[in-house]
């Protein structure tokens, strides 16, 4: 019951009165009542100490966390085999600060960031705010909305007018793919649905094929000027650069080993190659996809 009652006191009156009125409670009191009533008063001093202990433990391990993750991109985009170094300060100047004192001082667990810092630093660089902030979901993870079929994603595309487009697809039978947007050099936008580009689909598996075709015809007609590559990488890597665990920039790099899949994809009549040659280069899965696009086309005329 004290305890309750010293509670409440103590949150009305504040802690300095509180200190001064246990004093006065205490006097005049036998020997017996004043050990426990000074055992108690220890108890509730005690029990305020190690609050604040864990408070700023607790404070201590976000800001440490934080530090990390901030790390964390800041080597992503330093990757060993990148030719563009990305030092803090021109990390600061992207995120408009004025020296890069601020920057380095998160990075470093020295000071703790305020949310709205977060933000910006996670809309800088395309990072996954949640992640940032709380350790919830992968990194790179994209806040895009996920579009059932690819066509729909074409208007987002003419909104942040990307400097290119890379276009991903798995070394494997389902022949995942996925679309990567390059806003510029420190900035990649990926879009969060997968396609697979084979037989291995259903009815709306295959409508996404086919939507798919039409949203590469469209940027290949748009009036848009867009660079566009395309990479076909392992299962592993693909794997890793879907679920948002590693900077896509770092596929931007491979742009030397460009491979025109996506181009010859759309080549759904073979006036440019043979159906063989494609199997050949791209494996039976992808020329069974161009029949695929060829038969939905028809259904529509």
């Amino acid at each position: 019951m004290f305890n309750i009652i010293d509670t409440i006191v103590q949150a009305i009156i504040g802690n300095g009165s509180y200190d001064f009125l246990k004093k006065i409670f205490i006097k005049g009191k036998n020997l017996e009542d004043k050990t426990q009533i000074q055992i108690i008063i220890n108890a509730n001093d005690n029990n305020r100490a190690n609050q604040n202990i864990e408070a700023k433990k607790e404070i201590e391990d976000a800001k440490n966390e934080i530090s990390k993750r901030l790390q964390y991109v800041y080597n992503s985009m330093n990757f060993e085999k990148s030719p563009k170094q990305f030092n803090i300060n021109k990390l600061a100047y992207v995120m408009g600060n004025q020296t890069s004192e601020e920057l380095n001082s998160y990075m470093q667990g020295h000071n703790y960031p305020s949310f709205d810092f977060l933000d910006k630093f996670a809309s800088c660089f395309a990072v996954n705010t949640k992640w940032l902030k709380f350790g919830e979901g992968h990194p790179y993870k994209s806040n895009e909305k996920s579009e059932m079929y690819a066509e729909e994603y074409y208007k987002r595309i003419c909104e942040l007018k990307p400097e290119s487009i890379f276009f991903i697809r798995c070394n494997s039978k389902e022949g995942e793919s996925i679309i990567i947007l390059k806003i510029c050099e420190y900035k990649y936008v990926i879009l969060p649905k997968c396609y697979h580009i084979s037989s291995y689909v259903g009815a709306t598996g295959q409508h996404q094929i086919c939507s798919f075709y039409k949203l590469i015809e469209k940027l290949k007609n748009s009036e848009l000027i867009i660079d566009c590559y395309g990479l076909i990488i392992d299962k592993e890597s693909f794997n890793e650069l879907y679920r948002g665990d590693v900077f896509p920039g770092n596929y931007d790099n491979l742009r030397d080993t460009n491979n025109p899949w996506w181009d010859d994809f759309t080549d759904i009549y073979n006036e440019d190659f043979s159906s063989e040659k494609y199997s050949m280069w791209y494996g039976e899965e992808f020329v069974q996809a161009q029949a695929i696009v060829r038969a939905c086309l028809e259904q529509m005329n």
